[in-house]
């Protein structure tokens, strides 16, 4: 996270850095912080003013999509080094799918 001087708190993936959409960084969050959690505080993020730019359906098409790469890639085998990456992504995207079903 940055902290630039004028207060707002700037996300930053570094590997792949760049400026996008405000509502696809924050789908990320609220993937990585509530639904770890058990996914109570996502509705309420969700109704964050942030998604509202977002064209109708676009974040949702967003989730599934996200939802099919984490489940395609949870059932390829394992990968030498990093014994807990496919349940990683097996729990990605379970969480997901929950959101979407919530979401729409």
């Amino acid at each position: 996270m940055l902290l630039p001087p004028d207060g707002r708190v700037v996300l930053v993936d570094w590997p792949w850095a760049s400026v996008g959409s405000p509502w696809f960084d924050a789908s990320h969050v609220v993937l990585n912080v509530c639904y770890p959690r058990g996914g109570s505080q996502a509705d309420a993020l969700l109704a964050h003013p942030v998604f509202a730019g977002a064209p109708d359906g676009l974040v949702a098409c967003y989730i599934a999509g996200l939802a099919g790469y984490f489940t395609h890639q949870a059932a390829l085998p394992a990968v030498p080094g990093i014994p807990t990456l496919r349940a990683f992504q097996r729990d990605q995207g379970a969480a997901l799918l929950g959101w979407l079903r919530r979401y729409l």
